[in-house]
């Protein structure tokens, strides 16, 4: 059965492919037929860690692609040196440095 939330691609470089519907299309009943749960915020992200791991959750922790903006918030939660120096920022510090 094809997932609600893709479409054949209007593109013709997409060769008729089925893509991703634009999210702010879809309308609430379809959300509700389709979804046991809503996952927001740290959640949605950490859902999305496991995913990346191939549901091996202990890769989650062991993940090494620092470069991903998900990276700090895979363990579900906020790092609290994180938190502080998004507060810095946002009093107009520079951020330190790191040698």
């Amino acid at each position: 059965m094809r997932s609600p939330f893709l479409e054949k691609s209007p593109y013709e470089a997409d060769g008729g492919n089925l893509i991703g519907r634009d999210p702010r299309s879809i309308p609430k009943e379809q959300w509700l037929e389709t979804q046991n749960e809503f996952p927001i915020g740290l959640k949605a992200i950490r859902a999305n860690c496991i995913d990346c791991c191939c549901y091996q959750i202990s890769e989650v922790r062991k993940c090494v692609c620092t470069h991903c903006p998900l990276w700090p918030f895979r363990l579900g939660f906020v790092p609290k040196g994180y938190r502080e120096a998004m507060e810095q920022q946002k009093r107009g510090h520079k951020a330190v440095s790191m040698p």
